[in-house]
Parts: C-alpha cells; sequence; structure tokens
C-alpha cells in the first residue's frame, strides 16, 4: 500500500543527488574563495657591484632607478643583496654584505652580515632563505647582476675575483628554500653572456623562466635597467616580467645609440624552463647520430666560421658559446632526421620570446669548445661533469675536443714553391690539395716597413678566402683607415682590426687612450683606455661609432663588457701603434714577434681630426698570411711583399 504521506524512494534519490550536487557547488566556491591567487611578489636583486661599480657607478645607478612612489610596497618587496665591490658610489658600505629593502623613503639596511665572498654559494643561499622566510609572497623573482662568464658561470667579487660557478649556483639553490615545486618563477641575468644552455640547466629544477643574454650586455653611466620594476603590475606573469625588463634593456640600447651611428650588438630571451626536459630529449636523439670522427674536418671548418659570442665585439677567446639553433642547422646534414624536430622544440616550446640586433642570435647560446686555451676547456668541461646537462650532447663535444690526427698538419710557405700574385691591390697564394683539404679559415695582417727596419702591423684582416681551387686571396683596397690631423696637416695610420660581422656597414676595433683635461681643475683630469668601433658606411665614410671602457682587474686581466664611454666628453684622443723586430737572423719570418714591440703613438686634439679609408701609399709594405687548420693550430706564412 502507498503512502501518499511521504516520499516515493525515487524522489528520494533524487532529492539526495540535487543537494549532494548544491553542497559541492558551495564547496568549490568556498575553496575558490579560499584559495584566491595571491598576486604579491618578492623581487630578490643579487648584487656584486664589481668593478662596474667601484670604476663606472652603474650598480647604483640601477638601484637608484627604482622608485618606491611607482611600486605598491604593501604587495611588492624589492630586497637588494649587495656585495663584491671595493667602492659603492651610494650609501652602501664596502665593509660587510648587507640586504636593502625599498621603502617608501628609499632603501633601508634590515639585515648586515660580514664581508662574504659574493662568488661562493652560501652567499646566495643566504639571500635567497631570508627573503622567503622573511617576505611572503605569491611570487618570487630573483635578478642576477654583475659579470657573466658564459657556460662558465655568473657573479664575481671583486675582492676575491672567485667566479660564481655553475655547480655553485646548483648548489646554492638546491640548499634554499626554492624547489620542483615551490620555483622561483623568473630568473634574470642582468650580466653579461649567461643566456646559455647549461645555465638554463641549473635553473631548470627551480625557476619557470630565465631571462638572459646570449650576448654581451652594456651599461651606460646615466642609464639604467631596473627602472622596469616601476611598471610591474600585480598581474605581471614570469613572461611578462621578463618582457618588461628586456624592454628596458632595448630603451637603454636605444638610447645608447642616440649617442652613435651604429648598432650595439644585443641580445635577450625568455626561456621556458619547464621544457628543458622535451629539450633533452630532441637534443640526446639528434647528437647521439652525428659521427665526430669520420666528418671532424668538416665539423671543424663549421665551427670555425661560426659567430662566437663576445669574441667578435671583445677580441675574447675563452667563452666559446654559439647559437645553439644555428649550431643544429649547421649540422643538420650529420643528423637530418632529427634536426627540424629539434629546431621545432627550441623556437617553439622553449625560447618563448627572442629579442636580437643579429641574424646568429635565436635565443640560446651553447658551449662548444673550439679556440679557448686547453686550460679553460678543462674548467668548462669540469663544469659539464658536476652539473645536469645532454648527456649526448657532452660526448658529442668531448669527442670533438679529443679528437687527434695520426698526422700533424703542415703547410708549405717556400713562396719560391708557392704562386703568389700581387698587384697592389689583390694578392693570393695558392694551397695544395692536402692543405686545403686542412685549411678551416684564414685571416691576415698588413705591416709597413719603417725605415729603421722595424714593422708597424697597421691592419688585421679577417677576409681572406680560399676558392675551390685552392686560391687563398684577399685585397686591401679601401680597407684602411686614417687618421687625418688638422692642425698638423699630418695623416696617419694606426692599427685597426677588422670586425667579423653581417651588417650592411664594414666594422673595424683597435686600442685608444682617452684623455680629458679640466685646466681650472687638475684633480678633475683622467686617462681612460677602451676599445674604438669604427664603422665604414656604403658611401666610405668612416666615424667613431664607440667606445668600450676597459674594465681591467688590477692582475691586468680583461672583463667582458662594461660601460660606453661618452665620446663628447674627451679632450683629446692617443691612437697605438707597436713596431716590432719580425725577422731572424737569416731575414725569416718568425711568429714571437709580439714580444719585440716598441711603442708609438700619436694624439689628436678634439674636433681637429677626422678619419679616411684609404689604400696602400707608396711605401714599402708587406703581408702576412695566417692559416688556421681544422684543429685551430695557426700556421704564419712568410713576408710577402704587396708593392
Amino acid at each position: 500500500m502507498d503512502d501518499n504521506r511521504g516520499l516515493t524512494m525515487g524522489k528520494k534519490v533524487v532529492i539526495v543527488s540535487l543537494l549532494s550536487v548544491i553542497a559541492t557547488f558551495l564547496l568549490v566556491i568556498a575553496i575558490l574563495i579560499g584559495f584566491k591567487r595571491d598576486t604579491s611578489r618578492t623581487i630578490m636583486i643579487y648584487m656584486s657591484g664589481n668593478n662596474l661599480e667601484s670604476k663606472l657607478g652603474l650598480a647604483s645607478t640601477d638601484m637608484d632607478a627604482i622608485l618606491p612612489e611607482r611600486i605598491d610596497l604593501e604587495k611588492t618587496h624589492v630586497l637588494v643583496y649587495t656585495g663584491g665591490t671595493k667602492t659603492w658610489h651610494n650609501y652602501v658600505s664596502n665593509d660587510e654584505n648587507a640586504i636593502y629593502e625599498l621603502k617608501a623613503n628609499g632603501y633601508e639596511k634590515v639585515k648586515s652580515y660580514p664581508k662574504a665572498d659574493m662568488g661562493n654559494s652560501t652567499s646566495l643561499t643566504t639571500f635567497l632563505n631570508y627573503a622567503y622566510d622573511n617576505y611572503e609572497a605569491g611570487r618570487y623573482d630573483l635578478i642576477m647582476w654583475d659579470h657573466g662568464a658564459g657556460s662558465l658561470g655568473s657573479i664575481e667579487d671583486e675582492y676575491t675575483n672567485d667566479l660564481l660557478f655553475l655547480d655553485e649556483i646548483s648548489t646554492a639553490l638546491s640548499n634554499s628554500r626554492f624547489n620542483s615545486k615551490n620555483k622561483i618563477e623568473t630568473v634574470i641575468f642582468r650580466t653579461c653572456l649567461n643566456g646559455t644552455l647549461e645555465m638554463a640547466s641549473v635553473f631548470a629544477p627551480y625557476a619557470d623562466y630565465m631571462v638572459a643574454s646570449a650576448e654581451v650586455t652594456i651599461g651606460v653611466k646615466g642609464l639604467n635597467v631596473l627602472g622596469f620594476v616601476n611598471d610591474v603590475t600585480e598581474e605581471d606573469n614570469g613572461r611578462e616580467f621578463g618582457q618588461l625588463f628586456i624592454n628596458s634593456y632595448q630603451k637603454q640600447i636605444s638610447d645608447a645609440e642616440e649617442m652613435m651611428l651604429g648598432e650595439v650588438d644585443s641580445t635577450y630571451a625568455i626561456i621556458n624552463l619547464n621544457k628543458m626536459s622535451l629539450l633533452y630529449d630532441k637534443m640526446n636523439n639528434f647528437f647521439s647520430k652525428i659521427d665526430v670522427n669520420s666528418n671532424y674536418n668538416d665539423i671543424a671548418r663549421i665551427r670555425s666560421v661560426m659567430h662566437q659570442y663576445a669574441r667578435d665585439t671583445e677580441e675574447i677567446d675563452d667563452y666559446d658559446t654559439v647559437d645553439l639553433y644555428e649550431l643544429v642547422d649547421n649540422l643538420k646534414l650529420y643528423s637530418s632526421s632529427e634536426a627540424e624536430s629539434l629546431k621545432s622544440v627550441l623556437k617553439n616550446d622553449v625560447i618563448v620570446s627572442n629579442w636580437s640586433t643579429n641574424t646568429h642570435s635565436n635565443g640560446l647560446s651553447v658551449y662548444f669548445p673550439y679556440y679557448s686555451r686547453a686550460e679553460i676547456k678543462q674548467m668548462h668541461m669540469n663544469q659539464y661533469n658536476k652539473i645536469n646537462v645532454v648527456d649526448e650532447y657532452k660526448n658529442f663535444i668531448t669527442k670533438f675536443n679529443n679528437r687527434k690526427d695520426d698526422k700533424t698538419y703542415s703547410f708549405s710557405f717556400d713562396l719560391s714553391n708557392k704562386e703568389v700574385k700581387k698587384d697592389g691591390k689583390e694578392f693570393s697564394m695558392k694551397l695544395t690539395d692536402e692543405e686545403k683539404n686542412n685549411f678551416s679559415k684564414a685571416s691576415y695582417i698588413v705591416f709597413r716597413k719603417e725605415a729603421d727596419g722595424l714593422f708597424t702591423p697597421i691592419y688585421r684582416g679577417n677576409d681572406a678566402t680560399l676558392d675551390k681551387k685552392g686560391n687563398l686571396k684577399t685585397n686591401i683596397t679601401d680597407n684602411l683607415i686614417t687618421v687625418v690631423d688638422e692642425n698638423e696637416n699630418s695623416v696617419n695610420y694606426f692599427t685597426t682590426v677588422q670586425v667579423e660581422t653581417s651588417g650592411k656597414n664594414k666594422e673595424y676595433t683597435t686600442t685608444m687612450i682617452m684623455n680629458y683635461v679640466d685646466y681650472d681643475n687638475v684633480g678633475l683630469s683622467r686617462i681612460d683606455t677602451g676599445t674604438g668601433h669604427f664603422i665604414v658606411d656604403k658611401n666610405n665614410n668612416v666615424y667613431l661609432d664607440k667606445i668600450y671602457l676597459n674594465t681591467e682587474k688590477e692582475d691586468g686581466s680583461k672583463e667582458t663588457g662594461g660601460a660606453l664611454a661618452d665620446i663628447d666628453s674627451y679632450t683629446s684622443f692617443d691612437f697605438l701603434n707597436f713596431r716590432y723586430n719580425i725577422l731572424d737572423a737569416n731575414g725569416n719570418y718568425t711568429t714571437n714577434w709580439e714580444s719585440s714591440a716598441t711603442k708609438y703613438l700619436f694624439e689628436v686634439k678634439k674636433d681637429a681630426y677626422h678619419f679616411e679609408l684609404a689604400s696602400l701609399d707608396s711605401g714599402d709594405y708587406y703581408c702576412v698570411f695566417v692559416i688556421f687548420d681544422v684543429q685551430n693550430n695557426a700556421h704564419y706564412s712568410n713576408l710577402i711583399s704587396i708593392n
């Protein structure tokens, strides 16, 4: 008998189910409300001022560019860990390490430590953990500020000259509060050359995005990059945060170029570190199929002409980094089935944003040993053995680096047996078939013989070419630069080095001394040294385009990068020439001539000089070819009389 006062079983089930759905819906709403995304942000700046601060004040400039009135300090914490420089140009003390927090009235020191090595992993860990423990936030971002050292590491301390190597960065991160489930959102390198596969491999377990430059970066006194922090909003994710930084660096480059006629070779990219494991798989497949031994000569020739970061702009050989995408494209003949897949992952998954002023840079560089000294190569390979990097690529470069031939490469330079052609403009020398097979590239030096028998190198060119018949040739028509002193009505050659460039202009470099004399206040007078960069436009007009200031350490070693000089601020320039005794007692060319230098320089006053492109005059000129074999050994030809 039905009980009409109650509910049937079916109706009860429907109501119970409906109540369950409503309860679940309310629970989801409660969870969403309770777990609303935390938009607060802690920005951690690990700033080793180094000689960039002590000599140029660039760290102070960047700190001061972050403005408290532009930032919601309730939701955004800005912390700067300072150290590593002998002189600060602001309120920071150089006898301690310290953490400064940006407050409404500026930076306030919140923690001090005894002076410690910024190139030690403990210093970085100390900062990371202090920031995490004391400044709770939904997002943590890290900015590394100092010199960079490519795939060796980053951050150097001016007191100790100690570098924070890759394995030390890995140790610092592993000892920090950050891990695979609690990642730094974005790590930015305000350094040179750290946009490498190797650095990305170190940070991949601990961060979502890496923003770094494969190339040398610059600082310009009076300009800044860290001012991008003023424009960060609480809604910006890691990619957007990184893009704001890149936009800020682009503006600095643009502002710097307003003082010049040419471009500063620049790169920056955003790397999605969460895609690195996919990249590892593709790289392992690609490089495992390349037979290094069978193809060594061809691979060496490919490597020898690739754009190498820092080398073209700073004449530094030890970093040995090249663009990874370009390398894969150049080697695709030897692993053709895997190349396109690897390139696709690089371009579409790993590199999420890329800005470059050259055609070589696609966003991520990689170490490929070739030019550097044996001890530097060993340092790189030691790092490869300490960090988690692509196994098959490590095997590839190890085989390439260790490759030994059964024979010693040799080139005959007995000019009586060589076909040498010269007409005052073009000169050439024919190689044998064996020499042609062992050839990778060549440069040449033009000397002027002086009245006292010494030789002045006035030009170093890299446009020597080897044709299919084995003729090694070049020409120096309209390749030399002279400076015309309008006060003295004199013309002088000075040593210029042709820069390897794919741009529309010819580019050259030379060493310069820049003088500023204040006759009213001698204490303000100064002497700087630097590398002058010249451009020659399509109409053969010559301009001193920019000067990179030298930032040398006390031991005399050279730092990569640095600041651009304000050319207009100097009252005169000195151009250097060195004269050498390059012949032995029998009149033969010797390769150790650079140890016999006699310095010669001449000065030109501000606004009383100009530059001109020139060919050789009627003086006594000679050429020496420098041939590099496939193992990058240099072979110097005998002197070839040009005219």
